[in-house]
């Protein structure tokens, strides 16, 4: 009996401790914390001197918003989901600035990008492709 009871009591504390941890890796990010949305054409730089064409949608919230630092902090994977009204995207830490105050949502069309920053906030979308990108 004291063995199933211990068994439950770290089943219990490692199913919490893993349910902390995915609680920090998700953020509800309401549009109302966005200040803008810029969509525009990028490059990655790749080893051996190869570029990749990418398609971005930089989005940068309002001064008052921390909870990327938050996440950068707290979150143990490399990994951080973002959620909104009608959205949700997993974007790389690495694709967050540094001070939590905006992060990029790349992607291979421009109609991707473009489509990311409408569903998450349209009207504070502002396009910079040019018509060549389909912008």
């Amino acid at each position: 009996m004291i063995r199933q009871s211990l068994v439950v009591v770290w089943a219990t504390a490692v199913l919490f401790v893993c349910f902390d941890q995915s609680v920090a890796c998700e953020i509800d990010l309401p549009c109302e914390s966005v200040r803008e949305i810029a969509v525009s054409r990028g490059i990655i730089h790749l080893s051996a001197g190869r570029e990749e064409i990418v398609y971005v949608a930089c989005v940068y919230l309002n001064a008052s918003q921390t909870v990327l630092q938050k996440a950068l902090e707290d979150c143990p994977d490399q990994t951080i989901s973002i959620v909104g009204h009608k959205f949700k995207t997993r974007i790389h830490l690495t694709d967050i600035s540094t001070n939590g105050s905006w992060f990029s949502i790349i992607r291979s069309t421009p109609e991707e990008a473009l489509n990311e920053g409408l569903n998450f906030c349209p009207e504070k979308v502002k396009s910079y492709l040019s018509e060549a990108d389909g912008g």
